[in-house]
């Protein structure tokens, strides 16, 4: 196995990250119960990377968690460099499926496990205080769509409610609109979920291809090579041969019920109205299979939110905008802060471009920045807003416009107001006053100085 080559399984990845130093593997016997979450939290907190959790108190199979922790690992996988080189390569993937390859023989299915409880086969972590129970929040669920028998898929977090039953939130589309079309005709709908996939491949049932892409042809863009998949014995869909665990089974629309609460990406506990029951009747997965589980608002959610939302919202700016330069996604806020590196431009158009951010949807707060700042770097943003910034005139506040369902500032109907900022100065000429050290004295500096330019 090579660094920079897509990985098959999970397994591969993980042995990736700890040649590359990016894994913590914790020995000590702990609970599924809060005691994972709580570790996954403090790394998190202290960005220590990806974490393996190798002994499990009830439990012979091994754990892993902030495994998408970076965008930096779905580089890895991409075979790129971290930054520039791997958001230029994955928008041009994005654009370019590559469609699953399919197999006889799948290694999800070498381990049948006919009467044994979901708990009993897989360590479902309850990560808070408040928590309803166990949640799976890595199910990568698949259905057939029955108007078209296209097969549909995405990430949809779980509650345990039983034995074999899982409450099943399918709160986004396609899924949400697919069962929808189940349950006006009363009919139960075929899931097969499966659980612990390579990074890449996880990450790719979030994103948004080319239209009518498969998320598996996604995936197989993004990582260069086919996904190969086969046909789940009972449910006949197509899934993942390499995954950890598949679960088939039905969603009932008959049993819908209160589902929560769960803390979420937001970091507030959320209780949804109801959701159905999604009963599991058969469970396979691979010898020695490990169990991918994702801390609500740890960092695997907010990578995600925020590399869908930052492909997302570049291409609603660039093509129109001559201007736009760089975008960059405030880490911590699942895409809702952003900052835009801009050129010089009339105020008048910088505002028309901070209010198509705000349209965006995800979009609450947009701070606009000359093509001197980086915005990636929070001292020299708020440097920009300290001395270019006129609150008086350069402030922009839009009500009514469509938020995230997961702020709960929002109202009823999801409507949220907004604020831009314009700390570009270009409409105040105040970009020519900004010292600058001496380009050769600069080189000399780095030379001596360790830690590179800056």
């Amino acid at each position: 196995m090579e660094v920079g080559v897509a990985f098959r399984n999970l397994n591969e990845a993980l042995k990736a990250l700890r040649l590359t130093e990016r894994l913590v593997e914790i020995e000590q016997t702990l609970a599924p119960r809060f005691e994972c979450a709580a570790c996954l939290s403090r790394a998190a907190a202290l960005d220590k990377g990806a974490v393996l959790f190798t002994s499990l108190k009830g439990h012979e199979v091994s754990a892993v968690g902030n495994l998408v922790y970076s965008e930096d690992v779905l580089a890895l996988e991409m075979g790129v460099s971290p930054g520039g080189e791997y958001t230029r390569a994955l928008r041009e993937r994005l654009k370019s499926p590559v469609k699953p390859k399919e197999v006889e023989n799948m290694p999800v299915e070498e381990v049948l496990e006919p009467e044994a409880s979901l708990s009993e086969v897989m360590p479902i972590f309850t990560y808070y205080e408040g928590d309803s129970g166990p949640f799976v929040t890595t199910g990568l669920l698949q259905t057939i769509d029955p108007d078209t028998g296209e097969t549909a898929r995405g990430i949809h977090r779980m509650e345990l409610r039983g034995d074999r039953e899982l409450g099943a939130a399918l709160l986004n589309p396609p899924l949400s609109s697919i069962y929808a079309k189940y349950k006006e005709r009363g009919e139960r709908m075929p899931v097969a979920v499966v659980i612990g996939m390579t990074p890449l491949i996880f990450a790719s049932f979030a994103f948004k291809g080319a239209a009518g892409a498969d998320k598996l042809s996604v995936a197989g863009g993004l990582r260069g090579e086919a996904v190969e998949v086969g046909r789940a014995k009972e449910t006949g869909i197509l899934v993942p041969a390499e995954a950890e665990f598949l679960l088939e089974g039905y969603v009932d629309p008959a049993t819908e019920r209160q589902d929560g609460p769960l803390g979420e990406i937001g970091g507030y506990s959320q209780l949804f109205t109801t959701t159905p029951s999604l009963f599991v009747t058969r469970i396979t997965h691979r010898k020695n299979p490990i169990y991918h589980a994702l801390l609500p608002d740890g960092p695997e959610g907010d990578v995600l939110l925020r590399e869908v939302a930052q492909t997302f919202i570049a291409s609603q700016v660039e093509g129109e905008f001559e201007f736009f330069e760089t975008l960059h996604l405030i880490r911590g806020t699942f895409g809702s802060s952003v900052v835009v590196s801009l050129s010089k431009a009339e105020s008048s158009q910088i505002r028309a471009l901070l209010e198509r951010l705000l349209n965006t949807g995800v979009v609450k707060k947009a701070v606009a920045v000359a093509s001197d700042i980086d915005p990636t770097r929070t001292r020299e943003v708020e440097w920009s807003m300290a001395t270019r910034y006129r609150p008086d005139e350069d402030t922009i506040i839009l009500s009514g416009l469509k938020g995230s369902p997961i702020d709960p500032s929002t109202g009823e109907d999801f409507t949220s107001s907004k604020l831009g900022i314009d700390a570009t100065g270009y409409g105040h000429n105040h970009e020519h006053l900004r010292v600058k050290i001496q380009p050769d004295a600069a080189d000399l500096a780095a030379a001596i100085i360790s830690g590179g330019r800056s």
